[in-house]
């Protein structure tokens, strides 16, 4: 029951943090080494990026893995949406993360994207959360209490605008912007008490609107479940990208 529910979190947390796997800090095929803030509209269809992310595990287990997303098609209604662009990843199963993902580059910056909420690859509820790079408001999370499959599932979320910074990366610099995320799951067995399992995510980004994409995201996993804690290093990392 441990590693069921264990995947289940992940599950959750790979719908949470779709965005920022989707849309993710290197070299260009672009000339132009300042990216401007301040872009809209969004990425045209073949745009490709590719991104290398890192998983350290508190066990001393580390996992790499290389993944390219593209963006499929743009202008869809989707969900309740429009101008909706569709971005596909080939970023393996085994990671937990969706292999497509919605979003709509907001005419005042902000980044909207799809969030489903996943019970054993069973898509039980959705809604759609705003990075508010443009408004810099508080970001408004969604909060799910449900009973479903047997289980009492809670997610509760906050985000934060923290303001912008010029971050160079390898070769390249890019004007971005900051926002912190924290995201909470409890699951217990319908009608009891005590959580069988509870898990949070901690998130930083930096977004960089003249690539349409965050340029660096490092966020930290932990897990508590039967007693034991498990601790897990995020980060990923744009190696490339090709806009059209």
């Amino acid at each position: 029951m441990t590693n069921t529910l264990l995947n289940q979190c992940r599950a959750y947390l790979s719908s949470a943090i779709l965005l920022t796997t989707l849309a993710l800090v290197g070299c260009s095929d672009n000339d132009n080494p300042i990216n401007p803030p301040g872009s809209t509209g969004g990425p045209a269809v073949g745009s490709r990026y590719s991104y290398h992310m890192t998983s350290t595990y508190s066990n001393g287990m580390v996992n790499e893995v290389d993944f390219n997303n593209v963006v499929a098609a743009t202008g869809l209604t989707y969900a309740g949406k429009t101008n909706v662009v569709k971005m596909t990843t080939d970023l393996p199963a085994k990671n937990q993360i969706g292999e497509t993902g919605y979003l709509v580059y907001e005419p005042n910056g902000d980044l909207t994207g799809f969030f489903p909420v996943n019970m054993n690859g069973q898509v039980l509820d959705s809604t759609w959360l705003t990075y508010t790079f443009g408004s810099k408001g508080a970001m408004v999370y969604p909060n799910w209490d449900k009973d479903a499959a047997g289980m009492h599932t809670t997610v509760t979320g906050t985000g934060k605008y923290l303001g912008t910074e010029r971050l160079t990366v390898g070769s390249e610099t890019f004007e971005t912007i900051k926002m912190a995320t924290q995201m909470e799951i409890s699951m217990k067995v319908s009608g009891m008490s005590v959580a069988l399992m509870s898990t949070s995510y901690v998130d930083t980004a930096w977004y960089a609107p003249g690539i349409f994409n965050f340029v660096k995201n490092s966020g930290i996993t932990t897990s508590i479940s039967a007693g034991a804690t498990t601790v897990i290093n995020n980060e990923k990392v744009l190696v490339s990208y090709k806009l059209q």
